[in-house]
């Protein structure tokens, strides 16, 4: 069925309570959360002589199975309302009452059971009625853990939407509407498309665990998100306790500790190192002004804004030092209403304390990552060095070996004769300095040097990990320290191998040459 026929059951039953001459007091003393019910055991029978029938058929109808109105006399029924109800039915009655002076009459309206015949529903959103506004208005002053069981039970991704008949008011949000009067016409425009988004409450919830740790289960996911909504004007202060709930929320999501009396939360406590400060919950009973419904929007604001993705247990702390500052010096029992009438002004100081923070952090951060990019940059210049350094060595180390085979060459043939073992004895004696000195000292001298480097550079990329995020170091770090460090590898083997070519092939080479001249016939040589 179109919602925007939904028939005014309330009209309908105040005009069968009129025809019944049943007093509007007492049917609206008998609404509970899930339905409406009046018994009068001692009903004068003549009430039904004079019913008109044709209206009373008419207003049952809209009813259907979800209205049931029973006359008894004794343990038997003696005429049941139901819709097409005739005179014949009437006279049944009359016969079987005779001339009893009194019946029994029970009436039950099942008001799930009307908004199912009258509504299409869905899981992701769910429909609660109130006949009466006055009666909603109590039941919104309910304990708040008795509000999330009788409207979310264990449903954290489902819009609850209240309909109230006799009051308008249009207040939505996304997990929560009120509907009423003749705005009940626009209840499509509450109805969600889709499930409203359960991961940002279990967020919320998930985080005021973590960081306040309640020391009892208040709620069991119940968020200030659920009730937050959005209208122009609260008629009768028909939505105040709701509103307070909010109140309530937000203490119960930013205080340090919450203590309760009889399992109800009652008092907040806010502490900064030995200071602590005691705000009072707000009483579900009390009246709003309408400039209030401001003032608890600046604090819905503040709360989203403390439960913001990013830096949520900073936050917390910084409105938990600035509320013990702000109320230190006001009287307990004022603290909640300062609260609520300075929270524009809270939130104002709070945002620029949070940006100077901040900033602070920004520049801290931004120092870390600058002096990161040094280090590295350092670190591959030293590397960088280490293979300069081990070339030169090797360059030098070449030119040396010519130069000893020249000299013990030209020291071997400026003798009278040629004296094969001058020349062999420098180009072992050569061999044995590359191998103590450039081999054996310098590279291994270069190795630890190389180690002691990438050991100290894991060390300090650990301690910047701590400062900045894992993902920044990453990517700062990027590929260079592992390209500079398979660089070393390389020309430190290259190296080593050209050394141990030097030892080798010196004494070799020399060998060979003196052996070429003691088979010279034109060069006289010591034998």
């Amino acid at each position: 069925m179109n919602c925007a026929v939904l028939p005014n059951g309330a009209e309908s039953l105040l005009i069968l309570a009129q025809a019944l001459e049943i007093p509007e007091s007492e049917l609206r003393s008998g609404e509970t959360f899930d339905k409406l019910t009046y018994t009068q055991t001692r009903f004068d029978p003549k009430i039904v002589d004079g019913l008109d029938l044709t209206l009373i058929n008419q207003k049952l109808a809209i009813f259907g199975d979800s209205f049931a109105g029973t006359f008894r006399l004794g343990d038997e029924p003696v005429l049941v309302l139901r819709s097409e109800i005739s005179a014949a039915d009437i006279t049944t009655f009359k016969k079987k009452v005779g001339s009893s002076p009194f019946v029994e009459f029970h009436l039950e309206f099942n008001k799930e059971a009307f908004i199912g015949l009258n509504l299409k529903t869905e899981d992701y959103y769910h429909f609660v009625l109130y006949v009466f506004p006055e009666n909603l208005k109590t039941f919104l002053t309910s304990d708040l853990k008795t509000l999330e069981t009788k409207l979310l039970g264990d449903q954290w991704n489902r819009k609850v939407i209240i309909l109230v008949f006799g009051q308008d008011s249009f207040w939505d949000g996304a997990y929560f509407a009120v509907i009423g009067g003749k705005e009940i016409n626009r209840l499509d425009a509450v109805i969600p498309k889709t499930p409203p988004d359960a991961q940002i409450v279990r967020d919320m919830y998930q985080n005021c665990q973590d960081i306040l740790r309640w020391q009892d289960k208040w709620l069991q996911g119940l968020t200030p998100l659920h009730l937050k909504i959005e209208g122009t004007t609260n008629p009768n202060n028909l939505l105040d306790a709701l509103f307070i709930h909010r109140l309530n929320l937000f203490l119960l999501y930013t205080a340090d500790r919450t203590v309760s009396r009889d399992a109800i939360p009652q008092i907040s406590q806010y502490s900064v190192a030995s200071q602590t400060v005691e705000v009072p919950h707000w009483s579900p009973a009390v009246d709003f002004a309408e400039a209030d419904l401001q003032s608890v929007a600046h604090l819905q604001d503040l709360l989203e804004w403390t439960y913001d993705e990013d830096h949520v247990s900073d936050r917390m702390t910084l409105v938990q030092i600035v509320f013990v500052k702000e109320l230190d010096a006001v009287q307990p029992a004022a603290r909640s209403r300062k609260l609520l009438d300075d929270g524009g002004r809270i939130f104002k100081d709070i945002e620029l304390r949070w940006r100077s923070f901040i900033q602070g952090k920004i520049e801290a951060y931004t120092a870390q990552e600058q002096a990161l990019e040094d280090y590295v940059e350092g670190t591959i210049q030293t590397f960088s060095g280490q293979i300069s350094s081990m070339i030169k060595s090797l360059t030098d180390t070449m030119l040396a070996a010519v130069g000893a085979l020249f000299v013990s060459f030209v020291a071997a043939i400026f003798k009278e004769k040629f004296e094969p073992f001058i020349f062999l004895t420098g180009a072992a004696g050569f061999s044995i300095y590359v191998l103590c000195f450039p081999l054996l000292y310098n590279m291994f001298y270069q190795r630890v040097r190389y180690q002691e480097l990438v050991a100290g550079f894991e060390i300090r990329r650990k301690r910047f990990e701590e400062r900045l995020f894992r993902e920044k170091v990453c990517t700062v770090v990027g590929s260079q320290i592992i390209e500079s460090k398979k660089r070393f590898e390389i020309w430190f083997w290259i190296t080593v191998v050209i050394y141990v070519l030097v030892v080798v092939l010196t004494p070799l080479f020399a060998y060979i040459i003196a052996g070429y001249l003691l088979e010279s016939p034109t060069i006289p040589v010591v034998k």
